[in-house]
């Protein structure tokens, strides 16, 4: 027989699955929304007072090895012309340095990265 917490389990899958940001909150609130319905209802008479509180929360969590997590974010795609964009690049700036007489120890790299 399937339980609430099994369906609430595969919910979050789903939405983490589809890159959605899941929390605490939004799992009681589902969980509070599953237990209304009339098949668990039907089948645990007992679960309309039940408390979905952080303490059941906590234990759902470690049941099904949950963990909250931040999102994070996917880099760009390469392009499919990755090879020929920087052999132009490195012509340019080949150019750049023959044409301008730019001596070697000048020339750097700067990276837009935060720290």
């Amino acid at each position: 027989m399937k339980t609430m917490e099994y369906d609430l389990f595969a919910w979050i899958s789903e939405k983490r699955a589809n890159g959605n940001a899941i929390t605490r909150k939004i799992i009681t609130n589902k969980a509070i929304s599953l237990s209304k319905s009339p098949e668990f209802l039907a089948n645990n008479l007992g679960i309309a007072g039940f408390k979905f509180s952080s303490k059941w929360l906590d234990g759902f969590l470690g049941r099904y090895d949950l963990s909250e997590r931040r999102r994070t974010t996917v880099a760009q795609q390469l392009p499919s012309d990755l090879i020929e964009k920087q052999n132009i690049f490195l012509s340019y700036v080949m150019y750049l340095r023959i044409h301008n007489k730019y001596e070697l120890k000048y020339m750097g790299n700067m990276d837009e990265t935060p720290i």
